[in-house]
């Protein structure tokens, strides 16, 4: 029985079928790591965002209200001034690097 052949290229087009099917059930099945590293910059980003706008806020309350809830904010305001100090950003674009992406 003579096989289906691509008019085009002349070769059989269910031997191409089949290796096609074949790789595509072999792709990886996670993302490129740079999907990753993308995101992990994009959730960093956010949160440093938040943590300034939360800065901000909590130094207005402090002038619109002073001595009310000074000790609080100021323990507050310590931690996101901790927080913000501790930066990923090097250890995640090393990661990158080492990933063979681009940053």
């Amino acid at each position: 029985m003579p096989r289906n052949k691509d008019n085009v290229t002349g070769k059989d087009k269910e031997f191409y079928e089949i290796g096609q099917r074949m790789f595509d059930r072999i792709k990886p099945l996670k993302p490129p790591i740079q999907t990753d590293i993308d995101l992990l910059y994009r959730a960093n980003s956010a949160d440093i965002e938040a943590l300034e706008d939360a800065k901000i806020t909590l130094n207005v309350i402090k002038e619109v209200e002073p001595g009310t809830f000074d000790a609080i904010i100021d323990s507050s305001l310590a931690l996101i001034d901790k927080a913000l100090g501790m930066s990923y950003g090097d250890a995640m674009e090393r990661v990158a690097m080492r990933a063979g992406g681009k940053v």
